[in-house]
């Protein structure tokens, strides 16, 4: 499928130019080039509070997320949203297992007939002018996150067909991987320091990405140990860092190493002498006296329990 490859790299090619707020409106947009529809809703939350922490909509209110939670009881599809079936760090039950990252129509877990007399279609789908849906759902079952991808059609005379749902299924991994590509490309500019590694959370911690080597720094995996907003500056082991992505936040976090005992100067000092620099040159990039960088090089030997240059440049390599 030639058309299907050209839109997956567009995808990918896209996170470098379009601006990360802005990416998954503009993937929803590529998107309806090959899936025509009406309108669309993109959405991320996390199991804990079951809730639509990230809202991308085309055409249609942003109230539907919130009507879609309110009204699961009703809706053939909502049973994904149930707090007994997504479980962070749980296994769902192996039927809705079976059913994460598959394209589902409404017409395949509910009869036209059935559907259009259903409250769900009258208190939900009906004032938006929806009557055709098209959903996927994916769900990490380490960190509690859940995705809905949903189509919507306005006309009922023009139900999606199982190729268009096949299409959906494909695409679905490929606009997350593509976001998280997007997110990782942002974390790079950043600058991270060596072994550093990023989580995206919300205000109460819940994740919203997270890579799995970043999981793997903390003992409880479902949520965020801190409050980003009040987060430390060490956690135990690790050291962390914060900054403010709109309404969430960039959490890093990375081993204690033993650098960070030294001081901003005192590692300039140590850069200086790696580089092979001799005390008059790093003094003059640092504006200091060549036996002020001395002193902070004799600091940096009984902090780090060295005797040498040699010493250090050889722990330099080896960290």
């Amino acid at each position: 499928m030639p058309q299907l490859d050209a839109l997956i790299a567009r995808l990918y090619r896209a996170t470098a130019d379009v601006p990360a707020s802005d990416f998954r409106t503009w993937a929803l947009e590529a998107v309806r080039s090959e899936i025509p529809f009406d309108g669309a809703v993109w959405g991320t939350g996390h199991v804990s509070a079951l809730h639509f922490h990230t809202r991308t909509c085309l055409q249609v209110d942003e109230a539907l997320f919130d009507d879609l939670l309110a009204l699961k009881h009703l809706n053939p599809i909502g049973h994904f949203f149930s707090a007994d079936n997504l479980v962070p760090g749980q296994q769902p039950p192996a039927d809705l297992r079976a059913r994460f990252g598959q394209a589902i129509s409404m017409a395949d877990l509910i009869d036209d007939a059935h559907f259009y007399d259903s409250d769900i279609y009258r208190l939900c789908f009906q004032p938006r002018g929806i009557e055709r849906i098209l959903s996927s759902l994916h769900f990490h079952d380490r960190t509690g996150i859940y995705t809905l991808l949903s189509l919507y059609r306005f006309d009922r005379d023009y139900p999606f067909t199982d190729a268009e749902k096949a299409l959906q299924q494909q695409l679905l991994f490929h606009l997350l991987e593509s976001e998280r590509h997007a997110f990782d490309l942002r974390l790079k500019a950043s600058e991270p320091q060596p072994g550093e590694q990023f989580a995206l959370v919300d205000e109460a911690g819940h994740y919203h990405q997270a890579s799995v080597e970043f999981l793997d720094l903390l003992p409880d995996k479902s949520q965020l140990p801190f409050l980003p907003a009040s987060a430390p500056a060490q956690f135990g082991s690790l050291r962390v860092r914060i900054e403010r992505e709109g309404e969430l936040w960039v959490v890093g976090l990375r081993p204690e190493q033993l650098w960070d005992q030294l001081t901003e100067r005192e590692m300039q000092v140590v850069n200086g002498v790696a580089s092979g620099k001799t005390f008059k040159t790093i003094g003059k990039e640092i504006q200091l006296s060549p036996s002020t960088v001395a002193n902070h090089l004799y600091r940096v030997y009984r902090k780090l329990g060295l005797s040498s240059r040699n010493q250090l440049l050889a722990l330099m390599q080896t960290t």
